[in-house]
């Protein structure tokens, strides 16, 4: 009879697994754990990071709600250093826990996407983006980063093709400029999460800065070189209201 009970319970946690996948990487203990406090998603919360990188735990509109009620989703808090994605709209955390954890990767993406619609509209409007990045997560700030970037470099291309031959080498003196402005935000006094954040900026603007110069010592004028189309390039596609990748 116990090898026909651990045989139900094995389908059992089988058939869980197949409705919310994410549950195939945690262990047998915290799925039963899980499953056995699915119906109060404050219990769940310490299991999210298990089933999302880099996510701590949702933030819930109460902590401990009465008897027979579910918890409203407010956002998304992250485990690593301190960053905390409000949602536009609240989630009421019902259901099966496999479906309401499904409903929150899609809540997740959704959001985000949201999130980087409204990064890309207040990208140096009206803030300067040595000051704008610290209104936005590190993975918004990058991609937005990246997409007026390669904005940036084609428009420099079309300006070259127009009768500026020197339209890429001047965005190289802008891209110099940003670096040197981001640089001296680093000499205050930043707390740790910030100061993190900023040197990302640097890294990937000191690529971006070195690209561009590769263009402009090997002369190319137009954005199909190889030296342009090589890299993984990010734009903003309005047709979807989102960001798309290149390569």
């Amino acid at each position: 009879e116990l090898e026909i009970c651990e045989k139900a319970l094995a389908d059992y946690m089988e058939s869980k697994r197949r409705s919310f996948p994410r549950f195939y990487f945690i262990s047998t203990a915290d799925l039963l754990d899980i499953l056995s406090n699915g119906n109060s998603p404050t219990k769940v919360m310490p299991h999210m990071s298990k089933c999302f990188q880099a996510i701590e735990k949702l933030k819930l509109d109460n902590e401990d709600p009465p008897p027979g009620t579910r918890p409203k989703g407010e956002g998304m808090e992250s485990c690593v250093g301190k960053e905390y994605v409000p949602w536009s709209e609240h989630m009421l955390l019902e259901g099966k826990v496999e479906e309401y954890m499904n409903l929150i990767i899609n809540k997740m993406r959704s959001e985000l996407k949201i999130n980087l619609f409204a990064s890309v509209q207040a990208y140096n409007n009206p803030k300067p983006r040595d000051e704008w990045l610290f209104d936005w997560t590190s993975q918004m700030i990058l991609v937005v980063n990246q997409i007026y970037w390669c904005q940036e470099t084609e428009q420099a291309f079309v300006d070259m093709n127009k009768g500026n031959p020197k339209a890429m080498e001047q965005y190289n003196e802008k891209q110099v400029a940003q670096l040197t402005q981001l640089i001296k935000v680093t000499s205050g006094d930043l707390p740790k999460d910030q100061r993190m954040k900023v040197m990302n900026m640097i890294t990937i603007d000191a690529h971006s800065r070195d690209m561009i110069q590769k263009v402009v010592d090997c002369g190319k004028t137009t954005k199909s070189a190889f030296e342009w189309l090589s890299q993984l390039r990010t734009y903003w596609d309005e047709s979807v209201e989102d960001a798309i990748i290149r390569i």
